[in-house]
Formats: structure tokens, C-alpha cells, sequence
């Protein structure tokens, strides 16, 4: 499962360039867009495959959520890969996003 970490890692991330060295952000700073991934590297294929494999009656999607800080949209952004499981249970849809490597 991912955890709710986007303003410490768009951080880490912005502070790999020399001019945002000092920034400190907080999850009020945070714009995040998710969208059904485009492409996928064969080791985030094989987590796709693994986990339809695991669960098949579920809905397995490559999913992006792309972090950009609210106050400067020029500034970097950081790309994380997670895959979505989606599976009907009785009335219920029951849904966990976990985080794939890059």
C-alpha cells in the first residue's frame, strides 16, 4: 500500500536542485494528478501480471500520480508508479493502490 508521504517525497526530490536546497513543503503545498499509466517498464508489467495472477477476478491497473508543488508549477515535478486493485465483493468494491518501482 502507499503511504500518504507527497510532500516529504516532492520535497527530497525538489531539494536535489541547488535552487530548491531549503524548501519545506507541507501537504497544503501538494497538487497531485493520477491517471491510468501510458507505458510500463517490464518490471512494472510483471507486478501487473503478479498481482492479476494473485487475484483473478480483480481489475489490476498501472496507475501514475504525478506531484507538483501548488505555490510554483515550474518547478520539477516527481512521478510515482502504483498499481490499483479494484474487486467486487458482494455489494462492495474494495480498492488498494500499492507503490511500484520506477
Amino acid at each position: 500500500m502507499h503511504a500518504r508521504d507527497g510532500a516529504e517525497r516532492l520535497q527530497a526530490h525538489l531539494r536535489q536542485f541547488p535552487e530548491y536546497a531549503d524548501v519545506v513543503l507541507c501537504s497544503a503545498d501538494l497538487v497531485v494528478v493520477s491517471s491510468n499509466a501510458v507505458r510500463a517498464t517490464a518490471e512494472q508489467r510483471e507486478v501487473v501480471r503478479h498481482r492479476q495472477k494473485t487475484l483473478p477476478g480483480a481489475m489490476v491497473t498501472l496507475r501514475t500520480r504525478r506531484l507538483e508543488w501548488k505555490r510554483q508549477q515550474q518547478a520539477p515535478s516527481l512521478t510515482l508508479f502504483g498499481v490499483l486493485v479494484s474487486q467486487k465483493v458482494g455489494p462492495f468494491t474494495l480498492r488498494r493502490e500499492y507503490h511500484v518501482s520506477r
